[in-house]
């Protein structure tokens, strides 16, 4: 729910390429919608952690954007299900949506 320092140049622009602005738009949706979630570095893009966990324990979602995921050259995402260890491309509204009816069943119980 942080953009790191890296993120953000002196004015508080974020830095992104064209290449990976599908996962500063996820970061954003999911800050206005209240999920918790970390956005980091990773490689020459970003990784977004769901739910927010430092350290991978409890980690259902991890959503990455840089020059080696599979769909870098175009509007897609990765996003790896650490529960079932399934890996698939799609795009930032699939991922949100998937993210969204974890944190909704969650919420419910």
């Amino acid at each position: 729910m942080l953009y790191g320092n890296e993120m953000l140049d002196e004015s508080g622009r974020i830095i992104t390429s064209d290449a990976h602005h599908e996962i500063v738009m996820l970061d954003k949706i999911l800050n206005f919608s209240g999920i918790p979630h970390v956005t980091e570095k990773r490689f020459d893009g970003w990784q977004i952690n769901y739910p927010a966990d430092l350290i991978g324990h409890g980690r259902v979602y991890t959503i990455r954007k840089h020059s080696l995921t599979e769909g870098n050259k175009k509007a897609l995402v990765e996003v790896w299900d650490n529960e079932t260890d399934e890996i698939k491309t799609m795009t930032v509204l699939q991922a949100y949506a998937k993210i969204l009816a974890h944190q909704i069943k969650c919420e419910k119980g």
